[in-house]
């Protein structure tokens, strides 16, 4: 049986133990000591929206990230409490690339330290498309409501008042 061997991208080295490193991921540049671009933080009102620095690394995944930021202000369409919204960009077993959006907010216990969140991974082909899009961010944003809405009852105070006698 022939031993398994890396595959070089064309025009690498292949005698260079880094070689096979893309510059596009955190590694790969990590390993050739090249920096990463510094995450990038935008508030918009209650919407405080971060894009990692991966997502950044790649112009086509940016732009997606960015029209699911508009995508998600019109989900949110003002929810009177502030939201984080993380972008960031991610790659499968299959070397296939992903968005990935984690929303936060404040845990409804009132700890300003504590959060909420949930995290969805969102295809390039369904971030092109306005309403898969507009679909994806809604349903994250219902678990994310569902989530608080689940805690609030997890720590409402019993009911008093009970018919005295």
């Amino acid at each position: 049986m022939t031993p398994l061997t890396p595959i070089q991208p064309p025009g690498s080295d292949a005698s260079s133990p880094h070689s096979a490193w893309p510059t596009g991921s955190l590694l790969g540049r990590a390993r050739k000591g090249i920096a990463a671009p510094a995450p990038e933080t935008i508030s918009v009102g209650d919407l405080t929206v971060v894009y990692g620095s991966a997502l950044l690394d790649s112009p086509e995944m940016a732009l997606l990230a960015r029209r699911g930021t508009v995508a998600l202000g019109d989900v949110l369409n003002g929810p009177g409490r502030p939201v984080e919204a993380y972008w960031d960009a991610a790659r499968d077993g299959f070397a296939e690339a992903w968005l990935v959006l984690r929303l936060a907010e404040r845990h409804p216990s009132g700890d300003a330290d504590a959060r909420i969140w949930v995290t969805g991974v969102i295809r390039p082909d369904e971030a092109r498309d306005d309403l898969r899009l507009l679909t994806r961010v809604n349903r994250l944003w219902s678990d994310l409501l569902q989530m608080r809405i689940d805690l609030l009852f997890e720590h409402k105070p019993e009911a008093s008042g009970a018919a005295e006698e």
